[in-house]
């Protein structure tokens, strides 16, 4: 018994071990609403599973399907309806769904291929497989409607033969109408994919799909998509943009990638189009990447997804070979190619040659390179290769022209945001499928990122009574070239400056005589090694302090001298003291002699009373005045822990990794720093921190905090700071809120 068991395994195990058939036997057809679908990668069968190319059957039944390299992500789109979907994951979303698949999606012949019953869950369509034919049926779902499982089934209808008369009936409630006899104004075709915008009465775009089937052409112009419907009366003429050679033409001669030009009616209906591109020709060199080299050394680039020919059929990249003449079909806008059609025919024996060899390699110039500098790179060796340079975390491939005798010439620009340190700089060389590689002796460094102000004293539009500020710029270098000390230039009023002292990181400069009061302005420019500048501009004013204001003091008059008897001495008048500040010599007047009195009674000698010297009234020049630069206090007036200012960054800057956070506190105190970061900006909040820093005797601090790299496309940071001091009295938080992209 056991051995029968046995040997009914191994034959099970045997029979599912079989090769399949021939491929022209198993060749699985799919034919969606009875129209057979064309590929120029078949379906497969794994597993047991049928697996069916996704790009064509779903645009088959209206839906635009587009395919993200960098996050490889495939999104498609019908109506209403999202589709996303990753090969290697096992599952996909469907709006708010998410699908399971019982074979993930997987890349063949550079094609998603999906389960077959994706298809069904996805849009809704019918999907029908004919194990004994091979044959896949799809049927589309009733356009208008959303995919949803199959409605209840509804009262059959009367057979069409024979005719009968309709027995009479009561009048039906409208809510029990059939569905056939709905109004014919609930089927309408799927809205498209892109946002709702009015058809203009010319659109110059890109032609991203073409469904001839259909008589439908599909251009993205200015960020929308537009599905324009073309009939038996639209004029359609192609042109190849290099020769200027064309004519009338048909829908189906227009290719994705071709510039059209599209004039159309009030209800979106093509009157003409006018489409062009550009044709190539030249013979294989090889297949990197995204990119098709030449034997002439002309290097193109490819799009996404683009179209693959051998004689004629539709066929995978990896069938083409080098010394094939191959046709190019590029965009004119963009210079991508779309379609590549190669002819075999009988390969062109190439003279025995041998590997090839690198006899020299130089690169120049010898320094940090910024934006707009070109990178050059010669090199000697054997003649009639293809030969590229790249630059380590720069570019990959850099083609380098021929000159005589072998000399190969290479040419890169610098842009904005490249950075490399001390970069590796490699030279490849091909010749018939053989490549040779040296990497160059010098290293380079680029530098992308020009310096940036952060800092400028006094502050832009402020007051100031010093008529001799220090002037203060403060910068950091964003690159690896770093900071030119000599480069710093300053301006004041149009005069420029050459006694400022400069650091890595700020230049000050205190005049040494006083500046006019009024508007002052200044202007700075400091640059990098590699030559990237920054400069700034700003204005302030300087005010004349009042002078000191002197309170004149009164005119005292002088007191009469009493009459007295002449036995009577005369009071002694002590003079009355002088306030300090009074500049004035009172009038003293005569005094008149004294009159003679008949016996009068002893009067008693009179109290003169002094007056008190008045103080001197405080001036506003008596006032101390705050210079600037002074340090934070440490406590405010109310007795409180002074907050912390933050310098940077400013409400107007853009958010970079890490998060840099810098400002001025007073000495001696802590500050301490938490961000709130939130994505999308009104989503959940994550907390980072608290981050701390002592803050210097200059009354400087800096705290560097690390968001998530890299940054989502739309966010918001909060940043709180406030300082503990000694003691451990905390002070009130201050917050900046930077979001991004720009509200």
């Amino acid at each position: 018994m056991r051995r029968g068991i046995i040997a009914v395994l191994l034959g099970s195990v045997i029979s599912l071990a079989i090769p399949p058939a021939p491929a022209a036997a198993q060749a699985v057809t799919v034919l969606v609403d009875g129209a057979p679908v064309p590929f120029d990668q078949p379906p497969l069968i794994l597993g047991g599973r049928v697996l069916i190319p996704l790009r064509g059957v779903f645009e088959r039944l209206g839906a635009l399907v587009e395919w993200q390299a960098e996050s490889r992500t495939v999104i498609a789109r019908r109506g209403t309806t999202v589709i996303v979907l990753q090969p290697g994951v096992p599952s996909a979303r469907v709006n708010d769904r998410t699908v399971s698949l019982d074979v993930p999606a997987m890349i063949a012949g550079g094609r998603i291929l999906v389960p077959l019953r994706f298809i069904g869950e996805a849009l809704g369509a019918a999907v029908d497989w004919d194990g004994v034919r091979r044959i896949v049926y799809v049927a589309s779902p009733r356009v208008g409607q959303p995919p949803a499982p199959p409605p209840l089934t509804p009262r059959p209808l009367p057979p069409p033969e024979p005719i009968q008369p309709p027995p009479a009936l009561p009048p039906t409630p409208p809510e029990t109408v059939l569905p056939p006899q709905l109004p014919p104004i609930i089927i309408l075709p799927p809205p498209p994919p892109a946002p709702v915008q009015p058809v203009p009465a010319r659109i110059d775009g890109t032609v991203i799909r073409v469904e001839a089937y259909q008589s439908r052409l599909l251009i993205r112009s200015d960020g929308f998509i537009y599905r324009i419907s073309v009939g038996p009366g639209t004029a359609i003429f192609l042109t190849e943009a290099s020769t200027g050679r064309g004519g009338a033409a048909g829908l189906d001669d227009i290719r994705r990638g071709d510039l059209a030009r599209v004039t159309v009616d009030a209800q979106g209906r093509a009157l003409s189009i006018r489409a062009s591109y550009r044709e190539l020709r030249g013979r294989l060199e090889d297949l990197i990447g995204r990119t098709i080299y030449l034997r002439d050394g002309r290097a193109v680039r490819l799009g996404d997804e683009p179209l693959f020919f051998l004689d004629g059929r539709g066929v995978t990249r990896d069938r083409l070979r080098p010394s094939m003449d191959v046709v190019l079909r590029v965009s004119p806008q963009t210079g991508e190619a779309w379609e590549i059609r190669a002819r075999s025919g009988p390969e062109t024996p190439r003279p025995p040659l041998g590997p090839p060899r690198i006899e020299s390699l130089s690169v120049s110039p010898d320094r940090p390179l910024g934006i707009g500098d070109t990178l050059v790179v010669t090199m000697d060796g054997t003649p009639g290769g293809v030969a590229r340079f790249e630059i380590a975390r720069v570019d990959d491939a850099v083609l380098m022209t021929e000159g005589p005798a072998g000399q190969y010439t290479g040419r890169r620009t610098i842009r904005a945001g490249e950075s490399a340190q001390r970069a590796i700089v490699t030279v490849r060389l091909r010749i018939g499928g053989i490549e040779a590689s040296r990497v160059a002796g010098e290293l380079v460094t680029v530098d992308g990122f020009p310096p940036e102000i952060t800092r400028r004293a006094p502050e832009p539009n402020s007051v100031t009574t010093d008529t001799r500020p220090t002037i203060v710029v403060g910068f950091a270098d964003r690159g690896p070239a770093g900071i030119d000390r000599a480069s710093f230039r300053l301006w004041i009023n149009g005069q420029e400056i050459r006694r400022a002292v400069v650091s890595d990181t700020a230049a000050t400069y205190e005049s040494a005589s006083p500046l006019p009061s009024g508007r002052i302005r200044v202007q700075a420019r400091i640059a990098d090694q590699a030559g990237n500048e920054a400069t700034t501009a700003w204005t302030f004013e300087i005010e004349r302090a009042a002078p000191p204001t002197r309170t004149p003091m009164p005119t005292v008059a002088p007191t009469a001298t009493p009459t007295l008897p002449p036995s009577t001495p005369s009071p002694t008048i002590r003079p009355t003291p002088t306030p300090p500040p009074v500049t004035q010599t009172p009038t003293i007047r005569p005094t008149p002699p004294p009159v003679a009195t008949p016996s009068p009674p002893p009067p008693q000698p009179p109290v003169l009373a002094t007056p008190s010297p008045t103080p001197p009234t405080p001036t506003p020049a008596s006032r101390p005045i705050q210079p600037p630069g002074t340090p934070t206090p440490a406590v405010t007036s109310t007795g409180r822990v002074a907050p912390p200012v933050i310098l940077e960054p400013r409400p107007q800057d853009n958010i970079r990794v890490p998060l840099v956070v810098r400002g001025t506190a007073a000495a001696g105190h802590r500050v301490e720093v938490t961000v709130e970061y939130q994505t999308p900006p009104d989503g959940p909040a994550a907390t980072i921190g608290p981050v701390t820093d002592d803050v210097d005797k200059n009354g400087r601090w800096t705290v560097r905090i690390r968001l998530p790299s890299p940054l989502p496309r739309s966010g918001r940071v909060t940043i709180i700071a406030l300082i503990v001091s000694p003691s451990g009295a905390r002070s009130e938080p201050v917050r900046l809120v930077l979001t991004w992209p720009r509200e």
